[in-house]
């Protein structure tokens, strides 16, 4: 007789659930503190991390994070962060600006708990509007195991918007906030000043990212061992592959390719993939493997729902299989370069435009697609002008352009925040141009040379520079490029 697989142990990986009051861990696979205050802790078992108590105060730094000032233990980190913020919110602040990785920090005592988290809320957070309650993942907080189920949104697409759930007292913390676990109301501190970056020459820029990506990489090298690297045509797995490249030999690169193609946009993209990953990789004798898209395994059905509870939305289902059979979740960790794109302004690049009033264009554009055409109503219109308030947009934000920051909360911080939590079954995921200094450093170049990615140019020069000779996304060589300037 066949026995149906135990996944219990992948529902919420890496996750952790944070409570006024006692509460039932959400299930065997985590463990639970009590803390001064009231606060009840629940976390995943294997979530790495450290807490600190101090009588009636605590800190708790949940996920993997390293400081690339000075990158040490968990416990050792969790030990200076919690000193700093009983002796100055200033410098606490200021320290959370160079910590790496995918985290969660949450400091309380008998008066206030306030969490905070990585620089693009790639630890994604979620709180109930009206119950104290405080989670990794929307599902849980929606639980009937947390406070009983919570009615679903009636319109979606106001759903989704801002920091929205398909829950109406379901909200997503967005990055660069922190909430109180018993008030709930956001708060930006981020950013708190103009850019540091912006009177330091180009190179020393450069040198700061290149400084704190490699701090970050022998330091996981060190506690993990063995890295995924996913490789695409695109230029940011470029990036990803030359500061990696020390670490080659501890690397598992892959990438994706289809045995049937079609004429589809995603067959497009995956057989370019293909073509060029194996142009440069043969050429450089670097090793990798091919997930065949054609070749799609059949997600196990029991599976598939512990997913759909870890993440909102579906992303790429038909490769948790393939990453399932390739690596383990406890000895690999998966590094991606998506978060690059802040630093590449993407949505300046694609011509959104520059104001807050961009934004509500852009907002409306999209109501106006999910609508099939329809232009949004005036309920629509005005929740998304209520979100520019409510989060600052229309604020100076310290000569940030509001456009960026728009980009790295509410498109890395929701969406791609919940593609890594649909991947979680299969391995933790580290984006090292996560920090808010390195996107700073970013940030400082002029808009033309950010949209180009010369930080990034420069990067791969520093590290891999034979991989600049590649075209991206299928276009030209630099022999190629010159050939055409060459022949007018």
């Amino acid at each position: 007789m066949s026995h149906a697989t135990d996944y219990s142990e992948l529902l919420y990986p890496y996750g952790f659930v944070l409570t006024a009051g006692e509460h039932a861990p959400p299930t065997d696979h985590f463990g639970q503190r009590a803390l001064p205050g009231g606060c009840w802790y629940s976390f995943h078992r294997a979530s790495p991390g450290a807490i600190v108590v101090d009588q009636d105060s605590f800190l708790i730094l949940h996920g993997h994070a390293v400081d690339v000032r000075s990158p040490e233990g968990h416990p050792v980190l969790a030990q200076r962060l919690a000193l700093l913020h009983r002796e100055s919110q200033h410098d606490f602040l200021e320290a959370l600006d160079y910590i790496a990785g995918r985290w969660v920090i949450i400091v309380g005592d008998s008066e206030r708990t306030k969490i905070f988290h990585d620089a693009h809320g790639l630890r994604s957070v979620y709180y109930h509007t009206e119950d104290n309650v405080v989670s990794s993942h929307a599902h849980l907080v929606s639980s009937e195991a947390m406070r009983g189920d919570v009615e679903p949104v009636t319109d979606k697409k106001l759903g989704l918007l801002w920091d929205g759930t398909p829950y109406n007292k379901v909200r997503a913390l967005l990055p660069n906030h922190t909430i109180d676990l018993r008030h709930r109301e956001p708060e930006r501190y981020w950013p708190r000043r103009e850019n540091q970056y912006l009177e330091i020459p180009p190179e020393e820029r450069v040198t700061a990212v290149d400084r704190s990506w490699h701090v970050q990489m022998d330091e996981y090298a060190a506690r993990y061992g063995r890295f995924a690297v996913s490789l695409s045509a695109g230029s940011d797995s470029r990036v990803v592959l030359a500061m990696a490249r020390k670490h080659i030999s501890n690397a598992h690169f892959f990438t994706y390719t289809t045995s049937s193609p079609s004429d589809n946009y995603r067959d497009r993209t995956i057989a370019l993939d293909s073509a060029v990953v194996t142009e440069f990789c043969s050429d450089l004798h670097i090793p990798f493997s091919k997930i065949d898209a054609a070749g799609a395994r059949a997600i196990d059905p029991v599976l598939r729902g512990v997913v759909r509870r870890n993440a909102l939305g579906a992303h790429g289902y038909w490769l948790l299989p393939h990453y399932r059979a390739l690596f383990s979740s406890s000895s690999s960790i998966h590094i991606r370069g998506n978060c690059l794109e802040t630093g590449r302004s993407a949505y300046l690049a694609q011509g959104w435009g520059r104001t807050a009033d961009d934004i509500l264009k852009m907002s409306l554009r999209r109501i106006r697609s999910a609508n099939k055409g329809e232009e949004a109503d005036r309920r629509e219109v005005d929740s998304v002008s209520a979100g520019l308030e409510r989060f600052g947009y229309r604020e100076s934000l310290f000569g940030y352009n509001p456009v960026d920051l728009f980009y790295m909360e509410t498109k890395m911080g929701r969406w791609y925040a919940e593609l890594l939590n649909e991947s979680d079954v299969a391995f933790d995921t580290l984006t090292p141009f996560n920090t808010r200094a390195m996107i700073e450093a970013a940030l400082a170049w002029p808009e033309s040379e950010r949209i180009d990615g010369l930080l990034f140019q420069e990067l791969i020069d520093r590290n891999f520079p034979v991989l600049n000779f590649y075209g991206r996304n299928g276009g030209p060589s630099l022999y190629q490029r010159v050939r055409l300037l060459l022949d007018g």
